[in-house]
């Protein structure tokens, strides 16, 4: 038992919940018919999906192992009760299962531009961890490869499953949702300011610095928000989706603006309250990240799935 908890502590799995946002939500929006969706192809691409992601996640733990035991414990922990070798192991044996299904992937649908991005996909989560590359310490380039590998990459690999070509609509969707969701996520960065700055850990907050980071996040979940339900607005005009229907459309724009409103505030009061007053409500704030993340994520599924059925 006590092994299965390791397993899911360095998969973590309470990202789960977002991630299959990341998968459904092009796909909903791209299909022709909602037979598409009980295809083998599909199941397998889903499979190959939660295997990067878990490769990331793993490498992830291993790579901060030591600074995790001071201020994420339950991490280090697992890595080490799971033992160091192991964990290596895990990581290369996911890298060779994440490429041959990539390369069976592409051969069973002729589309070899999967193997193509699940290999850019591995490099940077690879990259994001380990050095030399180690683009989690590289200011603003921390924020561009998360925002690439965590939604933009994935969720145009995820349209491709059920169509032949990208359409600007897709890419427009994965950029506006990566937006507002990697803003969401520098609050979560933001926690660990003090620390990050500690170890000499560059990521884009200690780059900018805590109140030009927490504004930055502001401005993207604005702008990639109202983006992202425009996008929506978009495809349902196009679809010719009865006005009833916007509702879904409307809700999600509710839960930008809550998200947006509460991370604006948290801006205002970094930039007037000293420092250890600024980082004490950046810790509350960020209790909330993982609770904004899903309701827009899922607010998005919603609207994908009502352009789905309409077709």
């Amino acid at each position: 038992m006590r092994f299965l908890v390791n397993m899911a502590r360095i998969r973590r799995v309470e990202f789960l919940v977002v991630e299959l946002t990341i998968f459904w939500m092009p796909i909903l929006i791209s299909i022709s018919s909602l037979k598409q969706l009980g295809t083998w192809v599909c199941a397998e691409a889903f499979l190959l999906l939660f295997v990067l992601y878990a490769l990331g996640d793993g490498i992830n733990c291993l790579a901060d192992r030591d600074l995790d035991a001071v201020y994420k414990t339950h991490l280090s922990r697992a890595v080490y009760e799971l033992g160091v070798p192991f964990v290596t192991f895990l990581t290369v044996l996911e890298i060779v299962l994440a490429l041959g299904l990539a390369i069976h992937l592409s051969w069973l649908t002729g589309k070899w531009i999967f193997l193509g991005l699940v290999s850019f996909g591995i490099f940077l989560g690879v990259g994001y961890s380990i050095r030399p590359l180690h683009f989690k310490s590289r200011g603003v380039g921390h924020l561009v490869c998360l925002w690439l590998l965590l939604y933009f990459v994935p969720m145009l690999y995820a349209a491709l499953i059920v169509t032949d070509e990208l359409s600007l609509a897709v890419a427009a969707l994965a950029a506006s949702y990566a937006t507002v969701e990697m803003g969401v996520i520098l609050v979560n960065t933001a926690e660990d300011y003090p620390e990050d700055l500690d170890a000499g850990i560059r990521t884009t907050v200690v780059a900018l610095g805590l109140h030009r980071g927490i504004a930055l996040a502001s401005w993207m979940v604005a702008v990639g928000g109202a983006s992202f339900v425009g996008t929506f607005c978009v495809l349902y005009f196009k679809a010719g989706i009865s006005y009833p229907s916007y509702l879904a459309v409307a809700l999600l724009a509710g839960v930008c603006v809550l998200v947006g409103r509460a991370i604006w505030r948290l801006a205002r009061l970094t930039g007037t309250q000293a420092p250890s007053e600024s980082i004490q409500e950046v810790k509350r704030c960020g209790k909330r990240v993982p609770i904004w993340a899903t309701a827009i994520g899922w607010g998005g599924v919603l609207c994908g799935a009502v352009l789905a059925v309409s077709r």
